[in-house]
């Protein structure tokens, strides 16, 4: 008869739940780790001076951006110009238009990652806004919030901000990198900022006081070569209400600068002028030296050579008409006498100071 003994069939039932149940954890684990890598580990984070919090870079493929690209290239509009609510005066000559944050599954995936690194849901989101920017385009320097720059308005826009809520955050995302300089530059940081493809800017625009950052003051410099198309979202402090959008009143003056661009273009072009004015003094030295050597060397060679043969043969034929007449007068002169000759140095005193004459 077969004995049957409970407690020894209970142990390895028990160690292979547990190895079992080990087995399983291990596996979801491995597999919420592998999600997790998708949008994190993955990528590459930069951490850059406050106000920019972070750069993830690459997060989108270049597939993912080129769909966002053709999707905003038949829907662009020229930017408007002039004074906003928020105290800056938009000055730019750029092109651009609004797309929904779910037509693409790369902008899906966006979404889902912004909400992750602000802690805000997709309603405290602005509609997507691309731009584009061509040759010779930029954007002058401005702030995403209240303009700290501009005492008239800057209070009022502090407590519009407060009731309302405005751009606490918001997300430059670079989606192409082929093109010349159109680098963002921040100014107050000293800072440029030229991503790769599909990277992810993520900027802080105002405190936990709703105190402008002034650091994040910035401009999208002139491109000057190739296209240049970005991604922008607004992430409000407060669900998104449109009605409480940023107003741009249209103004046909683009030529109206800011104090700092104005600051900036003058020291632009006094660097520029000093840089210029001493490399072209060095230039112009250096050319000149080797030029003046070579050509001195060149010409006076040749200016010598013919000068000095016709002043050679001016002066010989001179020489030689001068002694001819000498010699001719010479002929018809009768022997002088003793006082005649002691009388006659002036006589040669004047023969040698025309022959000298010759050759001074």
């Amino acid at each position: 008869m077969l004995n049957f003994n409970i407690k020894d069939s209970i142990v390895p039932m028990a160690v292979t739940a547990i190895i079992t149940a080990l087995i399983v954890f291990f596996y979801f684990k491995k597999q919420n780790n592998k999600t997790n890598n998708t949008l994190e580990n993955t990528i590459s984070q930069k951490t850059y001076q406050h106000p920019i919090k972070n750069i993830i870079e690459s997060f989108l493929t270049k597939q993912e951006c080129n769909q966002i690209i053709d999707l905003a290239k038949t829907n662009l509009i020229q930017s408007i110009n002039g004074p906003d609510s928020n105290g800056n005066f938009r000055n730019r000559n750029s092109m651009e238009t609004n797309i929904k944050n779910n037509s693409t599954e790369g902008l899906k995936k966006l979404t889902k990652y912004v909400e992750k690194i602000t802690g805000f849901p997709e309603t405290h989101f602005e509609p997507f806004n691309v731009t584009y920017y061509k040759v010779n385009s930029f954007y002058k320097y401005h702030t995403d919030s209240c303009n700290p720059f501009n005492e008239e308005t800057y209070n009022n826009c502090i407590s519009n901000i407060k009731q309302n809520g405005g751009r606490k955050y918001s997300i430059l995302v670079n989606l192409n990198n082929n093109y010349i300089a159109g680098e963002a530059h921040f100014p107050e940081i000293d800072s440029v900022i030229k991503n790769k493809e599909g990277s992810v800017t993520l900027i802080e625009n105002f405190d936990n006081n709703f105190q402008t950052n002034k650091e994040s003051i910035h401009a999208e410099t002139p491109v000057i070569g190739g296209d240049k198309w970005c991604l922008h979202i607004f992430i409000h402090n407060k669900p998104y209400n449109p009605n409480h959008e940023v107003i741009v009143i249209p103004d046909n003056n683009k030529n109206k600068l800011t104090n700092l661009d104005e600051d900036l273009d003058t020291n632009i072009d006094a660097d520029l002028d000093a840089d210029l004015d001493t490399n072209i003094d060095t230039n112009i030295d250096t050319n000149i030296d080797a030029d003046l050597d070579s050509d001195l060397d060149s010409d006076l060679d040749s200016d010598l050579d013919t000068d000095f043969d016709t002043k050679m043969d001016t002066k010989m034929d001179t020489k030689i008409d001068t002694k001819i007449d000498i010699e001719s007068n010479n002929k018809n002169l009768v022997k002088p006498t003793s006082q005649q000759m002691q009388n006659n140095k002036p006589v040669q005193q004047m023969n040698k100071i025309n022959f000298d004459n010759i050759f001074n």
